[in-house]
C-alpha cells in the first residue's frame, strides 16, 4: 500500500464553536494547526493554520456527516 501525501502529517484541533440551529443538525467550526511531538509547531509558508466547518444531522442510522469545508488560513 501507498502512502498518501499527508500520511505523516500531524495536526491539533481546537473546537471553536458548536451549534444546534434545529434539533437534528449541528454545525462545528474547529481550528487546525501544525503539530509535532505532541506540541504545535510554529505556523510558516509550508505549515498553515486550517478552518474546518461540519454540517451533521441525524436521522434513522444516527448522527451523519451532511457536508464538510476545510480552508487553508493565509
Amino acid at each position: 500500500m501507498e502512502s498518501a501525501p499527508l500520511d505523516a502529517e500531524l495536526t491539533w484541533r481546537d473546537a471553536e464553536s458548536l451549534v444546534f440551529p434545529h434539533h437534528d443538525i449541528a454545525v462545528g467550526h474547529t481550528r487546525q494547526r501544525p503539530a509535532a511531538d505532541e506540541a504545535l509547531v510554529a505556523v510558516d509558508e509550508t505549515s498553515r493554520e486550517g478552518i474546518v466547518v461540519c454540517v451533521v444531522s441525524s436521522g434513522a442510522r444516527g448522527w451523519r456527516i451532511t457536508v464538510g469545508r476545510h480552508t487553508m488560513v493565509a
